[in-house]
């Protein structure tokens, strides 16, 4: 008898700490996101071409996008959160050549449309912390 009781009672531990984790909701997908170098950034004629990659195991190729008014540059932040916005007069000094950036962006082919361009930081080495 105590056996069974101490069986239902793992059970229910068990049912009761996977069910609240499938209430997590999930964060939508929100488009395309390439990681690169920037070649060149053309504010006035608006261009930025990137030496880009979408997945870890393609090879970095050259990706050119359009860039509009309503085209974000921002520094900092993390996944899920905004970061700072970049002055219009200092979008090119912050991503000159060889910055590493995060471009999302909509469109197929070589009808690429930059939403929000970030520059990326490395993270500190684990093993270099104090």
């Amino acid at each position: 008898m105590l056996r069974r009781l101490l069986g239902a009672g793992v059970v229910l531990f068990l049912v009761a700490s996977v069910a609240p984790a499938q209430d997590r909701p999930t964060r939508p997908r929100q488009g395309n996101v390439a990681f690169g170098k920037v070649m060149a950034l053309d504010v006035e004629g608006g261009t930025l071409t990137v030496l880009a990659r979408k997945a870890r195991n393609e090879e970095p190729k050259a990706m050119k996008f359009k860039v509009t008014k309503e085209t974000k540059f921002v520094t900092g932040g993390r996944p899920g959160s905004e970061g700072t916005p970049v002055e219009a007069d200092k979008v090119a000094e912050t991503f000159k050549k060889d910055s590493t950036v995060a471009v999302r962006y909509e469109g197929k082919g070589d009808d690429l449309t930059a939403k929000t361009v970030r520059v990326v930081t490395r993270r500190p080495n684990r093993e270099s912390r104090p």
